[in-house]
């Protein structure tokens, strides 16, 4: 057997004793030098070590060996997933920086260039509002254009906008589970799974087939933190897990970015407003982003975003690299109290923009099916359900609810209370 195999065997073995994400896998790792050894010295079970274990890793280390870990590796091999190590050259350089970086993950995709890309989380509510829909999509869009690639979690809600919204845009993304590759879940999402396999990957540190828990979910978010320059947070309530990843990125010493509320009194945005209370970025287009992004890794990002960021026309670029040579000069106050600094002066030369009128959607301009589907809303008068449009057009629904994620991405539709549809403009 290969080291390379062989190590990660191994590691894959000390995560079915500790568990995937048990701080206790790296520190055994570190005490004995290599998962190999660290193998070795506690698959003896006469041995000191063994018996220093807690009665629940020693019923484990008689419950699992090599053989539990090659089914891993099998289940890997036959559905396309690729287990990488840490401490491998394809593993994302970004979590080894993190505390407590996964010892395995499996990935279904193409994460090769993950280290090469500037990356930022997109996360938020399930159930969010028409105004957060709008608000997560057009700002992945203005992220894919400036070359930045977008890292979910692909939850229902915010998380499958973004992860839809990059794709469209021709950018990676990356989605990073609580549960197993091979598990399906959430099922509402199966139909974008070929399209992100295509456009990015899949990642999870659990084996393919670990089951979704209440339990997986929450040590996730420490990925989705730690593999991205930055965490977005479009809406979140007082006790979203969305704040779990704005944790990370704040322990990680990373940027946090929150769109500010459409309705400050609303539970559905106090999350968003507490962060912004805490020091959070606010983030109103995608050059709020570009401030903190670009000074740190312009080079990976777009000509769009070198554009953006040299011309700003006497914008909020313009504002904030005056300022940012005024700050250079001064001597560093607490982080917390420079970004509510910021935040209050990012008012300052940028009026307010003009209110636009909506503007009439043109049907006849539409791709055909799409055009089908949009005489159909307008023709209805009011929203209706996904079944409804499949049943009027006489589609598929799989192909239906393709084509309205892509039309509700597009601005031409829109998604109302209850999952229904109407015409962007009505």
């Amino acid at each position: 057997m290969e080291n390379a195999e062989n190590e990660l065997l191994c590691m894959i073995w000390l995560t079915q004793i500790f568990g995937a994400g048990n701080p206790a896998v790296n520190a055994v790792v570190k005490k004995y030098g290599s998962a190999r050894a660290a193998h070795d010295a506690l698959y003896d079970f006469s041995s000191d070590e063994f018996a220093s274990l807690a009665e629940k890793y020693r019923e484990n280390v008689k419950k699992y060996n090599f053989a539990s870990a090659e089914k891993v590796l099998e289940q890997c091999a036959v559905s396309g997933i690729e287990a990488i190590v840490r401490g491998s050259e394809a593993y994302p350089q970004a979590l080894d920086e993190i505390d407590n970086p996964p010892a395995v993950l499996y990935c279904k995709g193409d994460i090769s260039s993950i280290n090469d890309s500037v990356n930022v989380a997109v996360v938020g509510t399930r159930q969010p509002t028409e105004y957060s829909r709008k608000a997560a999509s057009a700002l992945v869009r203005g992220m894919a254009e400036c070359g930045i690639d977008i890292v979910s979690g692909f939850a229902v809600g915010i998380d499958i906008v973004a992860h839809a919204a990059a794709v469209s845009c021709g950018r990676k993304t990356y989605a990073v589970l609580g549960c197993g590759i091979n598990y399906d879940y959430p099922k509402e999402n199966a139909r974008f799974r070929g399209r992100i396999i295509e456009n990015g990957a899949f990642i999870s540190e659990y084996p393919p087939e670990t089951r979704p828990s209440s339990f997986t979910f929450p040590p996730r978010n420490r990925i989705l933190a730690g593999l991205s320059a930055g965490t977005a947070v479009i809406e979140a309530g007082k006790k979203s897990g969305s704040l779990i990843t704005a944790n990370h990125a704040n322990e990680q010493g990373k940027v946090i970015f929150a769109v500010p509320p459409a309705d400050i009194f609303s539970s559905a945005y106090a999350g968003n407003v507490s962060l912004l209370r805490d020091g959070a970025v606010p983030v109103m287009s995608v050059r709020d982003i570009l401030y903190e992004l670009y000074p740190r890794c312009g080079e990976k990002l777009s000509e769009r975003a070198k554009e953006l960021w040299e011309n700003g026309s006497g914008g909020t670029v313009d504002v904030y690299k005056n300022r940012r040579k005024a700050t250079d000069e001064r001597p560093p106050v607490p982080q917390s109290r420079s970004r509510r600094s910021r935040i209050r002066n990012r008012s300052v030369g940028n009026p307010a923009p003009e209110a636009k009128r909506p503007v009439s959607v043109d049907i006849s301009s539409l791709p055909e099916e799409q055009k089908r589907i949009a005489e159909l809303l307008r023709n209805a008068g009011k929203p209706i359900i996904a079944d409804e449009i499949s049943a009027g057009v006489g589609t598929d629904i799989s192909r239906v609810l393709e084509l309205l994620t892509e039309m509700e991405l597009d601005g031409t539709i829109a998604c109302g209370t209850g999952n229904t549809y109407y015409i962007a403009d009505t």
